[in-house]
């Protein structure tokens, strides 16, 4: 982290999306271009890509938002973070294509919502029902718009729900995506996994590369020393 930075400054409201320590997650498992043009998909208020930039200031990122009041917010948390390169799209995802010309980037990340439209309980706050689930985008739109923003090999990098994985992985194939690699998260060391992250390419690859998980509680309810670690690299 380059010492002139100033300090690490997230703000968001007391309505509408609220960031977690997933960014942070999908921020630490980030292994694409250290410089050159990347797209935060569904960036809310810019938690992940203002943590990429910090770490890779060569990095041009575009945060990509459907709700403008995140918008707005992330480019207030970029300049209080001492980032002034970050362009901010307010968009949909389905149609953000036709507003960016076509492979623009050379990486993509994404948050996506979690949720499927219509399963589990729906936050009474649109907007943070928006953020969670997939009301106003599906995860096959997001890697329909991945396929013609992406650069030829390029990678697009998501976390997402653990109990999704094999979904995902077949839409993934089905675009002509393969799984250059992939890392699974759990609470405790025991316990199945909550979440996963992949890192996708266009094309075919030898060999895909599976971290080992990464475990967020010991045994005594308290951060990992793993989670710990990844966290302070962004403070």
């Amino acid at each position: 982290m380059p010492k002139s930075l100033k300090k690490l400054t997230i703000n968001q409201g007391t309505c509408g999306y609220r960031y977690n320590r997933d960014s942070f997650l999908l921020a630490n498992f980030y292994d694409g271009p250290h410089e050159g043009h990347i797209a935060d998909f569904c960036s809310g208020t810019g938690v992940i890509s203002i943590l990429l930039n910090r770490l890779h200031p060569r990095l041009i990122v575009t945060a990509i938002e459907i709700d403008p009041v995140s918008c707005k917010t992330s480019h207030k948390n970029a300049l209080a973070s001492g980032i002034s390169k970050y362009n901010v799209v307010t968009a949909d995802i389905k149609s953000v294509a036709n507003l960016i010309k076509a492979n623009s980037f050379d990486a993509i990340v994404a948050n996506p919502p979690y949720r499927r439209a219509g399963s589990g309980r729906v936050n009474p706050d649109p907007r943070r029902a928006i953020a969670r689930h997939e009301i106003k985008m599906t995860f096959t739109d997001l890697i329909k718009a991945a396929t013609v923003l992406l650069k030829r090999n390029a990678s697009l990098s998501f976390i997402m729900i653990n109990e999704r994985k094999k979904e995902c992985i077949r839409i993934l194939d089905e675009y002509g995506f393969s799984i250059a690699r992939t890392q699974e998260i759990k609470s405790f060391g025991k316990r199945p996994p909550i979440l996963f992250m992949v890192k996708a390419t266009s094309g075919k690859i030898h060999e895909t590369i599976i971290d080992k998980p990464l475990i967020l509680k010991n045994s005594e309810g308290n951060d990992s020393r793993v989670f710990k670690k990844l966290m302070e690299k962004h403070v």
